[in-house]
């Protein structure tokens, strides 16, 4: 038999060797472990999972893994002998972390087994960590931000944002939210909450039924009961064309819209400014201004021309607060032009 044919062989022999079996057998006492309700200020807590080793075997904890860094464990090495019982001490460090919470460690032993430990509880926040995280009072109510900022979107989506609510003391709330534009939903992840606990807010915008485009701030209130105080978060988004909508509705044939390279300066009259801006349709339908805005000015008294025909010139007119100073503003226009729906002009005010 060959060298080659002999090492197969013992592999062979190897292989088909049944390894030991562990016979060990685990009786968990704490599988749930409710921390109950303490103050931050109090420092972490801990509490014990313990199981009781029912095999013939001895039994080693080869390691615990917790969900998240607040959670932290410690155990022995030692081997669990038969009848023996492990303690595992599991502490949540609440620094920071106010309201309900539900976390987990998984206890992993020598002989590949493992059992999931749930942790949960509420920590009463204090006023730091309080102001740090909601710092937007609504009451007995406080909301982890004053804007929620759903991004830049196509016309026809509609975006959605997450807000969290923590609920102070002494009785449970019934959070109300008041949307003044309908275009504007919210759901809320419970419809009462007690000290403690945290409630999520998902606001969904639809664009379609804002009817405007460009940027869009919509004010929605929040507070925790018919006779609380309330607060009032700016919902903002910014809705662009949807390019597919236009070249569908356009059926081949689309406006293109160019402007000069040196518009007209803005000129002061009368305390305020006046401008100006020329606007040409290079393409094969008529193009629609559908807004002007400015992010740094005032824009007034917009006045939009019709719809350019093709190979035809428009002119947009505004009027803007008299600045001081040497300033520069951009200055945006929005049409229909499926390839380039918004176009941008910087303009230099030397007053």
């Amino acid at each position: 038999m060959s060298k080659l044919a002999k090492i197969s062989l013992l592999i062979l022999a190897l292989l088909c060797i049944e390894a030991p079996r562990s016979n060990a057998a685990l009786r968990w006492l704490e599988t749930d472990c409710d921390f109950g309700l303490w103050h931050e200020e109090a420092g972490p807590r801990t509490m014990q999972a313990r199981f009781i080793n029912t095999g013939p075997d001895d039994v080693v904890i080869f390691n615990v893994k917790a969900s998240c860094g607040c959670t932290s464990a410690k155990w022995s090495d030692d081997p669990i002998a038969p009848g023996d019982t492990a303690v595992i001490l599991i502490t949540y460090d609440p620094y920071m972390r106010p309201g309900r919470f539900e976390k987990s460690v998984t206890v992993h032993t020598h002989d590949g087994t493992r059992q999931r430990i749930t942790i949960h509880g509420n920590v009463l926040g204090t006023p730091e960590s309080l102001a740090s995280l909601y710092p937007v009072e609504a009451g007995r109510m406080r909301l982890s931000d004053s804007v929620l900022d759903l991004g830049e979107v196509e016309e026809g989506r509609v975006p959605n944002g997450f807000l969290n609510a923590y609920i102070l003391g002494p009785d449970s709330v019934k959070p109300i939210v008041n949307t003044p534009n309908s275009a504007i939903t919210v759901k809320k992840s419970a419809k009462a909450a007690a000290p403690g606990d945290l409630v999520t807010f998902n606001l969904f915008a639809d664009t379609r039924a804002l009817g405007e485009y460009g940027p869009v701030e919509l004010p929605v209130n929040f507070s925790a009961g018919e006779d609380s105080e309330s607060a009032i978060v700016k919902v903002r988004i910014f809705v662009k064309p949807d390019r597919n909508r236009l070249l569908a509705m356009q059926k081949g044939k689309n406006p293109r819209v160019s402007a000069d390279s040196t518009p007209n300066p803005l000129e002061i009259k009368d305390g305020h400014l006046e401008g100006e801006i020329e606007l040409r349709n290079d393409g094969d339908a008529p193009l629609a201004i559908l807004r002007v805005w400015s992010k740094s000015l005032a824009i007034e008294n917009i006045k939009l021309p019709k719809p350019i025909k093709p190979g035809k010139t428009g002119i947009v007119k505004f009027t803007a607060p008299a600045a001081t100073g040497i300033s520069r503003h951009e200055i945006s226009v929005i049409t229909n032009d499926p390839d380039r729906p918004i176009i941008s002009f910087t303009r230099v005010i030397n007053n």
